[in-house]
């Protein structure tokens, strides 16, 4: 049985590989590694590295014995583009197409629909790359999630 958290990370990655030309976005994610790969290991172009972030306590209850737990958990995802792409170009759009999966989704749902966080909430974005070295460049995007268990059931998200 996948915790909370392990359900979380699975929606996050499977909600990236959905990024594709055939959905209705800009950028066609070819892969996504969780966990991540070495840059000498990514065959396939556009490719996404999931890094998981810290992890927080959100709500400050100090009332009684409160048993939920209400967590801040980040994200953070590099997107990667080979010398074949118009860096500037893919690194926008790849910010872009983020903003709109996790802004028009921010329940956060799995492949069948389930929600898997409260919120999603779009960060920052961070570009890079250095022309000649392989893979071109990319963009580190940040996105925190919100969710809510009780303490005695990390196996279930609650309301």
């Amino acid at each position: 049985m996948d915790t909370v958290r392990t359900a979380l990370r699975k929606s996050i990655k499977w909600n990236i590989e959905q990024i594709t030309t055939a959905n209705g976005y800009l950028t066609n994610v070819q892969k996504v590694y969780d966990p991540p790969k070495s840059i000498d290991a990514m065959p396939y172009f556009p490719c996404v590295n999931l890094h998981w972030g810290r992890e927080d306590r959100n709500n400050e209850t100090l009332m009684g014995n409160n048993e939920l737990l209400d967590i801040r958990f980040e994200c953070q995802m590099d997107f990667f583009f080979s010398e074949s792409f118009d860096l500037p170009l893919a690194q926008d759009r790849s910010i872009a197409d983020v903003q709109k999966r996790f802004g028009n989704n921010w329940y956060i749902t799995d492949e069948n629909g389930i929600r898997r966080a409260f919120n999603s909430v779009y960060l920052a974005a961070e570009v890079w790359g250095i022309e000649g070295q392989k893979p071109t460049g990319g963009v580190s995007i940040y996105l925190e999630t919100f969710y809510r268990i009780k303490l005695t059931d990390p196996y279930s998200m609650t309301h």
